[in-house]
């Protein structure tokens, strides 16, 4: 296809998310069993549109896509490189395998409303692709209230009781931080008169110290902090992805906090600027503090965690803070270090989720109820077990390779906080996943009273691809860092 052509899917990959999902609920009144299949074509779509939007960026560089043809600051523009074009490529092949996987659960727990489900699955998606390819701070709020209002949604759908209160828990913490965020973009518009993010950034540097531009920061940050569950603002994280449909856990907690951790390291370093965050106003001290606290709270946390989900939310959390911990630090390896890991820890984490669901479909929630289980599935255990290991930081999985530009970063900082607490945490949560492999291996009972429930081949392959999407993202680590992650960081002006 041409480079013309590719070059307008920057735009088709949101308008048509959007006219796709509407498509897809209007199914149901032609014919509701044709929902579920449309979605999976229109998400296999918009994941061609967006794997060769990746191929164009790499091959021709980062480009803007000006919407309506109106440059800015008059008009909305697009800004696509090599990172948020890679990573928009990872949340549609994530909600892709997840969809494929998790087809027949789908269709059972839905049933008659499984328009409106995959109506809201498209929105969600399409939402935090647009959060990741605009270059407008106005137009990321739409974006970011597209995909947590879907989000709301979705995570209300699973347990009857508990899942609708910790779904309105969610809400009003989440309206919380996205007023929050409104309210920092409306100070930089008071001061700049503008709400593109290139030219905020440079009418800001005419301005370093003022004290509109300071508030609006502060506003900013603690915005995007909730809404990606950093420590102490992730108290509505566990509950919701908890007492969720598991396939909606799934989706959302590796996808929506590391999308919210993009945005942290495009306003810091693009918007505001190294000198304006790091050196006129000491930030890195503040998120080193804030990502340390979320890095031993999640992991020590999680030891006390008798419910196998619950427990990887605070496994979620603990990841979090290695993202916000690296960009506290502040020199090119920490933040090259969190980068990559928030790349990683968009498979890792859809991996441990897709395969820890399974495992539970055939045991309970319980941590003690996976007795048994490895012997009863194989597959899905190993596959759990895989992603387990890669989550400690075993080489050679993509976990390690991150946490290794991290421990590189915070020893040339000379950070021993932040270098203590990535190994104690380690070990930590080596401790915490032998636990669970012990009770799935070696407890077993000569007569469980369990079987291992029919799986699918949708199922097992989704959860087999979710396994390899971990595997490349350890084998191409030096690629992904050489030719994603480092120009990122060349266009910041890190040393």
């Amino acid at each position: 296809m041409s480079g013309t052509m590719t070059y307008h899917f920057s735009v088709i990959l949101v308008t048509f998310g959007l006219l796709l999902s509407f498509i897809t609920y209007a199914m149901t009144w032609i014919k509701r069993s044709l929902c579920l299949p449309f979605a999976v074509l229109s998400i296999g779509f918009l994941s061609y549109c967006s794997f060769s939007l990746f191929i164009l960026v790499i091959e021709r560089g980062p480009f803007e896509y000006y919407l309506g043809g109106w440059p800015p600051p008059i008009g909305i523009a697009y800004y696509i490189d090599e990172l948020n074009a890679f990573l928009s490529l990872l949340v549609y092949l994530v909600a892709l395998i997840n969809l494929l996987c998790n087809r027949e659960r789908f269709l059972e727990k839905q049933g008659d409303r499984i328009g409106g489900t995959m109506a809201l699955y498209i929105l969600f998606i399409t939402g935090l692709n647009g959060i990741l390819l605009t270059a407008d701070l106005f137009n990321l709020y739409v974006l970011l209230e597209i995909a947590s209002l879907t989000g709301y949604a979705l995570l209300a759908i699973g347990d009857k009781r508990q899942a609708p209160f910790a779904s309105l828990n969610y809400v009003f913490l989440g309206t919380i931080g996205a007023c929050f965020y409104l309210l920092g973009v409306g100070y930089l518009y008071i001061k700049t008169g503008s709400l593109n993010m290139q030219d905020v950034s440079r009418l800001i540097t005419q301005i370093p110290k003022s004290p509109t531009i300071l508030s609006g920061f502060i506003f900013i940050l603690i915005g995007i902090w909730i809404k990606m569950g950093l420590f102490p603002f992730h108290i509505w994280l566990p509950r919701a992805y908890t007492n969720t449909f598991g396939p909606i856990s799934s989706l959302i907690a590796p996808l929506g906090t590391k999308v919210m951790a993009y945005v942290i390291f495009r306003v810091i370093l693009f918007v505001f600027g190294k000198e304006f965050s790091f050196e006129i106003y000491s930030l890195g001290h503040v998120a080193t503090l804030f990502g340390v606290a979320a890095i031993l709270y999640g992991a020590i946390t999680a030891l006390r965690q008798t419910d196998l989900r619950r427990m990887l939310c605070f496994v979620v959390i603990t990841e979090i803070g290695y993202i916000v911990a690296g960009l506290g630090v502040g020199n090119i390896n920490a933040i090259r270090g969190s980068l990559l890991h928030l790349l990683n820890d968009v498979a890792m984490t859809f991996c441990l989720f897709l395969s820890a669901d399974h495992l539970i479909v055939n045991t309970g929630t319980k941590i003690e109820e996976l007795k048994g289980v490895f012997q009863k599935t194989p597959f899905g255990s190993s596959i759990y077990v895989l992603a387990s290991l890669s989550v400690i930081g075993i080489p050679p999985s993509p976990g390690f390779f991150g946490k290794w530009y991290l421990l590189q970063g915070s020893l040339e900082a000379q950070n021993f906080w932040v270098f203590g607490a990535i190994l104690l945490s380690s070990l930590l949560n080596t401790v915490l996943f032998f636990r669970t492999f012990e009770e799935g291996y070696y407890h077993h009972t000569e007569s469980p009273s369990y079987g291992p429930k029919k799986t699918s081949l949708s199922a097992y392959g989704g959860i087999l691809a979710s396994g390899l999407l971990v595997v490349l993202m350890g084998l191409l680590a030096h690629p992904i860092v050489g030719h994603i992650v480092d120009p990122f960081l060349l266009r910041a002006r890190l040393p």
